[in-house]
C-alpha cells in the first residue's frame, strides 16, 4: 500500500527531498505532497542580483514543475499558511479561506526560514508576477537613492553593496555590521572582501562591530542615523535590511523548539518532540537546529533525509544519516558585483568567487547541477552587462581618526553577533522574533 509523505516548504531542502523519492513516487510505492505558500520555486541565493536586475528575478523563479523529477511528479499544495501538526496529520488553510487536514505516513518540515527585510526573501508567500512587482519597485528607489544604510554585513549584506556598487556607482553606499569581519568567516575574508569593494565604482564605507536602529525604508527624506558607538551616517535616503533571520516555526508550540525557535533533530533527522508512535516528523534545512542557513547543507540534509524515509517505506529501522553535531563548513563565497568576490576557500579564493558566483549568484550552476533542471541557461540580459570598468578605482573613504589602512570604522566590541547557533563563524544571525527595529 502507497504511503504518504508531507513535506512542509518546497525550497532547496524540501526539492531535494521530494526528488529523492521520485523512484518510488514511479513505482506508486510512495505519494508525495508538497506545502508552500508560493506559486513558484526560488533560491534565495540569487535575490542580491535579483533586487537590480530585472531579467534575473525573472528567469531565476521557476514553477515547481519544472524543477521536480521523475513521471510521478509530487503533488503541490498552494497554501496560505500551515495551521498545525497532529498525530500524523498536516493542517493548513488555503488562500480562499478554507482549513483542510491532510493525514500522512511521514510529514518533513522543510519551511526554512524569514527575513525581517521585505525584499531579502518571498517569505509572504506572494504569486511571481507580485513579487517581481515588489522587487520592480525596490528597483526603482534604489535608482533614485543618493545614500544607501544596509544593516548587516553578512554575505547578503556584502552582496547587495556590491550589486548597488556596480550598477549605481553614483550611490553612496555604507555597510553597518555587529561583529569584527564582513560575511563572519575570519580576518583574511574580511580582508579579501575589502579590497573587492574598494574595486568598484561606486563609494563603499563599512563600519564594523557596532549596531544602528533603522526601520527598512525604499525612500526617506535625507537624515542621519547615529551608530549605538556614536558614529553619525549622514544624507541616508534608503535603508536595506539584510540582518535578522529566524526559523519558519510559528505554526508549531514554542514548547517543542530550542530557545531560538528552531526544531531540534536527533542522527536520523528526525525531530523527537513532534514525532509520534504513529507517524515520524523530520526536519530539514534552516528550520532545524543544525541546518546553519547554508544552501548546501539544505541539500544535504535533504538527500540523507531520504534515506530514512526509504527505510521507513521499506519497513526497515532508521538509521543514523547526518551529523548534527559537526555538519558541513563547505566554503563562503561571496560576490562583489558581476566580476570580482571573495571565498573562504584558501589560496584560489579570489579566482574562485569570480568565477563560480559572481556570474550568476550560483544560480545559474545550482539549478541545473544541483537540482537537476534541464535546459536551465540565464539570458544575456540577466548575466549582464554590467557597468563595471575594470580601470575603476573607489577605493573606500576613512574619516578623522581612523586608519587608512583599515578603512573599517570600528565601534563597540559585540562579541560573536556575526555568528548564528553555537558561535559558529559559518552561520548565520537568527531571531526568533522579527521586531519592528532592526540591529546588524
Amino acid at each position: 500500500m502507497s504511503k504518504r509523505v508531507i513535506i512542509i516548504g518546497g525550497g532547496p531542502a524540501g526539492l531535494s527531498a521530494a526528488n529523492g523519492l521520485s523512484d518510488l513516487a514511479a513505482k506508486g510505492a510512495v505519494e508525495v505532497v508538497i506545502l508552500d505558500k508560493k506559486d513558484h520555486a526560488d533560491l534565495v541565493i540569487g535575490q542580491p542580483r535579483a533586487l537590480v536586475n530585472p531579467a534575473f528575478a525573472d528567469e531565476a523563479l521557476l514553477p515547481f514543475d519544472r524543477v521536480l523529477h521523475g513521471p510521478q511528479k509530487p503533488r503541490v499544495i498552494v497554501v496560505a499558511a500551515v495551521t498545525g501538526l497532529h498525530d500524523g496529520a498536516v493542517s493548513f488553510t488555503r488562500h480562499d479561506g478554507r482549513s483542510e487536514t491532510l493525514p500522512a505516513d511521514a510529514i518533513v518540515v522543510a519551511t526554512g526560514s524569514s527575513h525581517r527585510g521585505r525584499f531579502m526573501k518571498n517569505s509572504d508567500g506572494l504569486p511571481k508576477q507580485a513579487w517581481l512587482q515588489r522587487l520592480s519597485e525596490w528597483r526603482t528607489a534604489a535608482g533614485n537613492a543618493k545614500h544607501v544604510l544596509v544593516v548587516g554585513g553578512g554575505v547578503s549584506g556584502v552582496e547587495i553593496a556590491g550589486e548597488f556598487a556596480t550598477e549605481h556607482p553614483s550611490c553612496k553606499v555604507t555597510i553597518v555590521n555587529s561583529g569584527p569581519h564582513l560575511c563572519g568567516a575570519g580576518k583574511a575574508m574580511h580582508e579579501s572582501v575589502m579590497s573587492g569593494l574598494r574595486s568598484l565604482p561606486g563609494k563603499v564605507e563599512v563600519i564594523t562591530g557596532d549596531k544602528v536602529q533603522a526601520e527598512e525604508a525604499l525612500a526617506l527624506s535625507p537624515r542621519t542615523f547615529t551608530t549605538n558607538a556614536g558614529t553619525a551616517i549622514a544624507g541616508v535616503d534608503m535603508v536595506v535590511c539584510a540582518a535578522g533571520i529566524f526559523p519558519n516555526t510559528s505554526f508549531i508550540h514554542r514548547t517543542r523548539l530550542d530557545p531560538k525557535g528552531f526544531i531540534v533533530v536527533d542522527s536520523t533527522l528526525q525531530a523527537p518532540a513532534l514525532t509520534s508512535h504513529n507517524c515520524p516528523v523530520f526536519a530539514i534545512g534552516d528550520v532545524a537546529h543544525c541546518g546553519w542557513g547554508r544552501l548546501r547543507n539544505a541539500q544535504d540534509m535533504g538527500k540523507a533525509c531520504v534515506k530514512n524515509l526509504k527505510n521507513l517505506i521499506a519497513g526497515k529501522p532508521l538509521g543514523k544519516v547526518y551529523d548534527t553535531e559537526g555538519g558541513k563548513n563547505w566554503p563562503i563565497f561571496a560576490s562583489l558585483g558581476r566580476q570580482q568576490g571573495s571565498a573562504s576557500a584558501p589560496i584560489v579564493n579570489k579566482w574562485l568567487a569570480r568565477k563560480v558566483k559572481a556570474p550568476s549568484l550560483m544560480v545559474g550552476i545550482a539549478w541545473p547541477k544541483m537540482f537537476g533542471v534541464k535546459d536551465f541557461k540565464l539570458s544575456a540580459a540577466a548575466m549582464g552587462p554590467s557597468p563595471l570598468l575594470p580601470s575603476s578605482k573607489a577605493p573606500l573613504k576613512s574619516r578623522p581618526g581612523v586608519a587608512p589602512s583599515s578603512w573599517v570604522y570600528p565601534g563597540v566590541a559585540h562579541g560573536p553577533g556575526h555568528c548564528g547557533p553555537h558561535g559558529s563563524p559559518h552561520q548565520v544571525v537568527y531571531a526568533p522574533q522579527a521586531p519592528a527595529l532592526i540591529a546588524s
